[in-house]
């Protein structure tokens, strides 16, 4: 059994109970911000101290940074201070990457492994570095994350505890053996100055903007419930207002609930009586309200379903490409409609838009995210409609990354048209749908789907003579680039589910999804597989030779 999350719109809301939520919202948001400034100004305060602490310091009403208390209740700071732990987390954890010392351990050399075009077999391709820890890199590292003048006392104070552990004992005498053999001043200094350029790399903080924030009910009734007064059903949550500004104040007495009739569908939501979680989130969208809740749902991993449909992702000629050499393309007029919009408004400073051009601006994000999940519902119905049971898609999570402007839509950049399309979150997208349709999926690296040739196992650049064509420099297999890309992602996607390695079962979904590799042994596994008969096999039943 895994989480599902289903969303619940606001039908016909009071504007006074619209405002409500949205003053909330805008109030949560800005204490989000005032929390990331403390944290990015102190990065080394906050680096290592722990999510209870975090939570206890900031979490509650008498925070320093919270500077109105009518709307906020403490669940609701306590999520505040977790959600804005959960999007610092990467940035700690590279920080704290980049503290650590060590030295070289290998240095590996990849090779060609067959002769292609102007390479020769056994010509470098590329290398890999490894590093690894020594004692005095240890120590090093020990020392940039916790050192400071005076390390040597602090150290010998802390030998005096009758408590400390074996392990940590040990650790400290190495620690005091370096410092006295090199020389606490000397050590401290390197250390310090590696610190130092690392939180200055890192100090920017993060920026909230969206209205959206998580919360939970403090009644016994569930968060919905049927009413005979709607049509469908209804949230009932908490007052607006703290616990202690109802107790204050006398006129909020009666307002204790907040009701909102939502858009309730049996078919997708299912049994009300199924969402039992006192959580749920909130989003402020123009002119309703939307009320994320879960519900644990059935979602394991089929062995039966092994016919396998590819799909390429790209923006230039159509948005998806797919194994049985169909496409599916976004909506290009409405695409270009929104960014000739975009061009009026990127001209004017922030606090010089209108308020007409801010909810138009809103309006036409939710129209691509409704043709988005539109394409994303005919790819999976397309797949269906072929006896195909079995997605296969790249991780999409870097695929903005690192392309030029765009000509069609007059030099909007192709990485912005991947943001505003949501390139990155079309695998939960299609995750949902094919949940729902009965459809499995899997995703693997993309690296070098693009370039691989799956006739031969050949990976270059140069198989990729233009943006339309790929052929093989190698072998001479030529074909549709994407159609190509499409090819190999279904047919990686096949012999990884009966082989994984680079693919893994998530707990969180019971799907295989990408694991990290690097690009080398990324290449080195798909020049591999390539060559095997089962991988032939299936690729001649999607192209007859």
């Amino acid at each position: 059994m895994t989480i599902g999350s289903y969303s619940f719109y606001s039908k016909d809301i009071n504007i006074n109970k619209y405002n409500a939520f949205k003053a909330k919202a805008e109030q949560i948001r800005d204490y989000k911000n005032c929390l990331s400034q403390e944290i990015s100004g102190n990065l080394f305060k906050y680096l290592e101290m722990s999510k209870f602490d975090m939570v206890k310091m900031f979490g509650n009403s008498s925070t320093p940074l919270l500077t109105s208390k009518d709307l906020i209740y403490s669940v609701e700071l306590q999520k505040v201070v977790e959600d804005v732990l959960t999007c610092y987390s990467n940035k700690f954890d590279a920080i704290k990457n980049k503290m650590s010392f060590k030295i070289q351990k290998d240095f590996k050399v990849f090779y060609y492994k067959r002769k292609s075009g102007r390479n020769k077999k056994s010509d470098i391709r590329d290398f890999e570095l490894t590093k690894r820890s020594t004692p005095l890199s240890k120590v090093m590292s020990y020392l940039a994350k916790y050192g400071f003048k005076g390390s040597t006392k602090h150290l010998v104070k802390k030998l005096e505890d009758v408590d400390i552990k074996d392990s940590q004992l040990k650790f400290y005498l190495e620690v005091l053996r370096y410092l006295e053999k090199f020389g606490e001043e000397r050590l401290l200094a390197l250390a310090i100055a590696k610190r130092e350029n690392i939180l200055k790399r890192y100090n920017r903080p993060i920026i909230f903007n969206s209205l959206s924030y998580r919360s939970a009910i403090r009644t016994k009734a569930p968060l919905l419930q049927e009413h005979k007064g709607f049509t469908n059903a209804m949230v009932v949550i908490n007052s607006m207002y703290s616990r202690d500004t109802l107790k204050a104040n006398a006129e909020f007495k009666t307002k204790n609930k907040m009701i909102v009739p939502v858009n309730f569908h049996s078919k997708h939501h299912g049994s009300l009586d199924d969402f039992t979680s006192k959580e749920y989130t909130v989003c402020i969208e123009d002119k309703r309200i939307r009320f994320i809740a879960t519900k644990e749902v059935e979602r394991n991993y089929a062995t039966d379903k092994e016919s396998f449909y590819g799909v390429d992702v790209n923006l230039r000629h159509n948005l998806f490409s797919t194994s049985t050499n169909k496409t599916v393309d976004f909506d290009r007029k409405l695409l270009k409609k929104y960014c000739n919009f975009l061009r009026i408004i990127d001209a004017k400073k922030p606090e010089e838009r209108t308020k007409g051009e801010v909810r138009l601006f809103k309006l036409w994000q939710r129209r691509i995210e409704v043709m988005i999940k539109a394409k994303c519902a005919k790819l999976v119905n397309d797949a269906i409609s072929q006896d195909k049971d079995h997605i296969v898609m790249e991780d999409l999570g870097l695929f903005v990354k690192n392309f030029g402007s765009s000509n069609e839509f007059e030099g909007i950049k192709i990485s912005r048209l991947g943001r505003l399309l949501g390139i990155s979150n079309l695998k939960n997208i299609i995750s949902s749908i094919c949940e729902k349709k009965g459809v499995q999926l899997t995703i693997i690296p993309s690296y070098y789907t693009s370039q691989l040739c799956s006739s031969c196992g050949h990976i270059s650049r140069e198989n990729r003579k233009s943006q339309e064509k790929f052929i093989c420099e190698n072998c001479g297999d030529s074909r549709n680039a994407d159609f190509n890309a499409s090819i190999n992602i279904a047919l990686i996607g096949e012999h990884e589910v009966h082989d994984p390695k680079l693919i893994k079962r998530n707990d969180s979904t019971g799907w295989f999804s990408a694991v990290f590799k690097t690009k080398y042994q990324i290449a080195d596994r798909l020049e591999n597989i390539v060559l095997k008969e089962a991988f032939q096999r299936s690729r001649l039943q999607l192209v007859p030779a």
